[in-house]
């Protein structure tokens, strides 16, 4: 928590750091993912985080903020699954195909939150996305 001074209108009191909240909300939205279902509503989420829906839309832009925000973390746990797979020296081939091994595990482990993630961005939008970080990785490793 800290002191910032709240904007007139809002309730007194310590204000939370924006990036700890909006953890907290990307958390709940993960469970409220698995609760649902990849067709979870934006109600849904609120609700399992415990605020309203337009606290969500002021946090995250709406549904597609909220699914950009996930599929930012979602990535970056991929790719630090990758990377700490393949913290020795390996063939080209080897570093491939324990990439490949591990996006399909994370895949299988959280498939509602990576549908969910793909019914709202779409596949184009999420390899474009996620292609400059699965390069700059590769790039180090081979």
């Amino acid at each position: 928590m800290s002191k910032q001074r709240r904007k007139p209108g809002r309730p007194k009191g310590a204000t939370r750091d924006p990036q700890e909240r909006r953890s907290d909300l990307l958390a709940a939205a993960e469970r409220a993912i698995r609760r649902y279902g990849p067709g979870v509503s934006m109600e849904q989420i609120a609700d399992e985080a415990g605020v309203s829906k337009a606290t969500l839309y002021d946090n995250f832009d709406g549904k597609h903020g909220l699914t950009d925000a996930l599929l930012e973390r979602y990535g970056a746990r991929v790719l630090s699954t990758i990377a700490a797979g393949l913290d020795h020296p390996r063939t080209p081939h080897d570093v491939l195909r324990g990439g490949i091994e591990v996006f399909v595990a994370v895949i299988e482990r959280e498939l509602d939150l990576y549908r969910f993630v793909l019914a709202e961005n779409g596949s184009r939008t999420m390899l474009d996305e996620s292609a400059p970080a699965v390069t700059a990785l590769l790039g180090r490793l081979l």
